[in-house]
């Protein structure tokens, strides 16, 4: 309920400096503009778009920002935020219960699942255990390179045996996300920013805004032609 009553106020807002740009005095030609930013998936994310007015790209812009703020918080395995149950929750409740997450998240992870299936288990985001093992050995090999060593065969194997994707329900109706065995732990960093990125894209041009392209850490989103009519190609910055 506090992520929808967010939502709301931020979308009553932009509503508001959508309407006041356009009052302002709105360029009948739309120009390029763009604006990147930080603290979201831990990347750079650049939005460029063509708008009637700098007003107006500010308007989507911010609602952007915010939209992929809100989403890396909702997909962080590593830590919890006021307000919102994430896959960090999730992780925490592994055996324990079923969790109350937001419907990005079970949209994804049922996504995720379903792509599973056809790639015939390629993709996993049940690999969390094993992730933590090689990640855990690679920050000691950053604060101590002379000693760096690979992970035990014995450990890697011991954190494999939780990371069967059949213990990952999600229940769709009561909207809880749930892992069903203790030692479990989800890791959406091969698909959230991606996702998320679509997600965004998708809004924007819901919203009206048609003609952009995002770029997020290497995933990219492009939304219609530049509105100039311009053919070449055109991207971040």
């Amino acid at each position: 309920m506090r992520i929808f009553a967010k939502r709301l106020v931020c979308l009553l807002l932009a509503g508001c400096a959508f309407l006041a740009a356009g009052c302002s005095g709105r360029s009948a030609d739309p120009k390029r503009y763009s604006r990147t930013f930080l603290g979201s998936f831990d990347t750079v994310i650049t939005l460029t778009a063509y708008a009637g007015s700098e007003e107006e790209f500010s308007v989507h812009a911010d609602y952007a920002q915010a939209r992929f703020e809100e989403l890396s918080q909702m997909y962080d395995r590593f830590y919890e935020y006021d307000g919102i149950s994430n896959i960090c929750t999730v992780n925490k409740n592994a055996g324990i219960a079923p969790v109350a997450v937001p419907e990005e998240v079970l949209d994804l992870v049922e996504l995720t699942l379903s792509r599973a299936e056809q790639t015939g288990g390629q993709v996993n985001i049940a690999m969390g255990p094993v992730l933590s093992v090689w990640r855990d050995y690679m920050s000691r090999a950053s604060d101590d390179p002379e000693n760096a060593r690979l992970p035990e065969t014995a450990e890697l194997e011991t954190a494999a045996a939780h990371i069967d994707p059949a213990g990952i329900v999600p229940d769709r109706a009561a909207g809880t996300l749930y892992l069903a065995e203790p030692g479990m732990s989800l890791d959406l960093g091969a698909v959230g920013k991606g996702y998320a990125a679509q997600l965004v894209a998708d809004e924007l041009y819901a919203r009206g805004l048609t003609s952009f392209i995002i770029s997020a850490g290497g995933n990219v989103v492009v939304g219609d032609p530049p509105a100039d009519g311009s053919r070449e190609n055109w991207g971040p910055g």
